[in-house]
């Protein structure tokens, strides 16, 4: 799984039959179906990191307003 350059992880399809051979369909479809589980996980990743860089951006904003709050006319 492959996703903006970076490898994500790996996808083994097996069969219990040991007669199943895979044709070039079957392969179509399991590099499909990695392609979109890497994109899933990298938007998830993405979202994650975006909603810690949010929380940390609102707690600095917080300790802004309250150093300004604390500053007086005298002290500026």
């Amino acid at each position: 799984m492959i996703a903006r350059d970076a490898v994500l992880g790996v996808i083994d399809i097996v069969s219990s039959d040991p007669e199943r051979r895979y044709e070039e369909a079957d392969l179509a479809l399991g590099m499909e179906l990695a392609s979109r589980a890497a994109a899933a996980l990298d938007a998830a990743r993405l979202l994650q990191a975006e909603r810690r860089a949010r929380a940390g951006t609102e707690r600095l904003q917080a300790v802004t307003a309250r150093l300004a709050a604390a500053v007086t006319p005298d002290e500026a």
